[in-house]
């Protein structure tokens, strides 16, 4: 079957590099916190997520958030995002876990265009040690 998600790679464009998070925080690329500037005009486009490992004992939040600052000092919002969780957790009739996903979005939110685009992961763990570990990136669509 031709995989037709591909996309052109740059490196600007990543959101987040590959390494467990424990913890709820900012995404980062080489150990740097990463945000995205779009140059302040509206903007639109798929956020991709490759998830690896999803530990089943807690419940994750990944959202590509998005703030007139780039010190996302208030307001920020949440422009797309999506729940990984076991079943009995999830709002939805399915757990999702590793594998790929797509989300569209757009820096356009109430009439009000955010500049600047993070990814921040919400970590809520159940019971144990819970952690996930995925890569993010931005893309036109």
């Amino acid at each position: 079957m031709l995989d037709n998600r591909k996309i052109i790679w740059d490196s600007e464009c990543e959101m987040k590099d590959t390494y467990a998070v424990t913890a709820s925080a900012e995404a980062s690329v080489d150990a740097v916190a990463k945000i995205f500037d779009t140059g302040g005009g509206y903007t639109e486009g798929k956020l991709k997520i490759n998830v690896t490992a999803c530990a089943a004992v807690g419940e994750y939040f990944i959202s590509l958030q998005g703030a007139a600052s780039s010190t996302f000092a208030t307001p920020f919002v949440e422009l797309a995002n999506i729940q990984f969780a076991a079943l009995a957790s999830s709002r939805g009739s399915r757990a999702v876990g590793t594998g790929y996903y797509e989300l569209n979005w757009s820096n356009d939110f109430a009439t009000t265009v955010y500049r600047y685009l993070r990814i921040y992961t919400t970590v809520a763990p159940v019971t144990g040690s819970a952690t996930i570990t995925y890569t993010a990136q931005i893309a036109k669509k």
